[in-house]
């Protein structure tokens, strides 16, 4: 099967400062969180990074929060704060794969002092994960008590409003487990930046923001090309990518229907399992350009090839 499992690079384990996402978390009543201004406090091209990059150069804070004004993202308005205190955890909401939180519903918090950077949210941790999870009240106490530990991971806990937080060094997420970051999903973190490249945080910063524009256009879960499908027997937040060009088990389609943020239902377009045709001698089928074409057929159980399709004789 040509597909392609989404997985993430370990980061150097090196001390050096950096922006650390920390969650989606609900707007207040007054509809912006508390805080200062930073120059700019609203633009067109706005994201959470620079948000974060101006409140700590520009006003040193602990803290930035970041949200857009309008559900429609193409009229949506980035708008910026700055903060020495955090959010509270009780207001911590769902969020996006990547860290996009919903717009005009949640802002995205960034610690402007962090040795960690955010990597993405899993479904699920490994079953090699250690069961040495301590329980915080955030995320940043989360970071701090990982220290330099490779890698964090907290879950929040809607019932008791905090975070269960794991420290490791391997990493003890599922790649396969790949998703939004739902309630009961682990946001990983991993420690550090690569000293060597002064630009890395800007090179980052252009790479969050490409990766938001895949999302806006085609989810942004899969390389260019390849389609984001659902795993059989997998959870709602599980997927694979996919070429439904040339994919036998899922031409033309995703067999268990595609994935689309979190979504438990299959959604069209679903796709064929050209090995299941029935008439199809072994290995006598292939995929091009999302059709099954067949060009063997078992002529002893009738089946003759009509048009690259196997079809069942007629009874003289």
């Amino acid at each position: 099967m040509l597909t392609l499992i989404v997985s993430l690079n370990l980061l150097a384990k090196v001390v050096l400062a950096d922006r650390a996402y920390a969650g989606c978390y609900y707007l207040p009543t007054s509809g912006e969180p508390a805080g200062i201004d930073p120059s700019n406090p609203t633009d067109t091209s706005l994201y959470g990074e620079t948000c974060a990059n101006r409140c700590a150069e520009e006003l040193n804070t602990k803290w930035s929060f970041f949200w857009f004004d309008n559900p429609d993202p193409y009229v949506a308005v980035g708008h910026c704060r700055c903060s020495n205190d955090g959010p509270d955890d009780w207001t911590f909401a769902p969020g996006r794969l990547w860290g996009e939180c919903e717009n005009a519903v949640a802002y995205s918090a960034f610690l402007t002092q962090s040795n960690y950077l955010f990597d993405a949210c899993f479904a699920d941790k490994s079953d090699q994960a250690p069961d040495t999870s301590v329980t915080v009240d955030s995320v940043e106490q989360c970071l701090r008590t990982c220290n330099i530990d490779l890698n964090a991971l907290a879950q929040y806990d809607k019932v008791a409003k905090n975070f269960e937080c794991l420290c490791t060094d391997p990493p003890y997420y599922e790649p396969l487990s790949l998703g939004d970051c739902v309630y009961g999903s682990y946001l990983a973190w991993g420690y550090g930046l690569n000293p060597a490249q002064p630009s890395g945080w800007v090179k980052r910063q252009q790479r969050q923001r490409l990766r938001r524009e895949q999302f806006r256009l085609s989810n942004g879960l899969c390389p260019s090309g390849l389609t984001a499908c659902r795993v059989e027997g997998g959870n709602s937040m599980a997927f694979e990518c996919v070429d439904i060009d040339t994919e036998l088990e899922s031409c033309g389609g995703c067999v268990n229907g595609a994935y689309s943020w979190g979504n438990a239902n299959a959604t069209s377009p679903l796709g064929t399992d050209c090995t299941s045709i029935q008439g199809i001698s072994s290995g006598g089928v292939t995929c091009l350009k999302g059709q099954c074409l067949s060009f063997a057929c078992t002529e002893d159980e009738g089946y003759q090839l009509v048009d690259d399709q196997c079809v069942k004789r007629l009874s003289e």
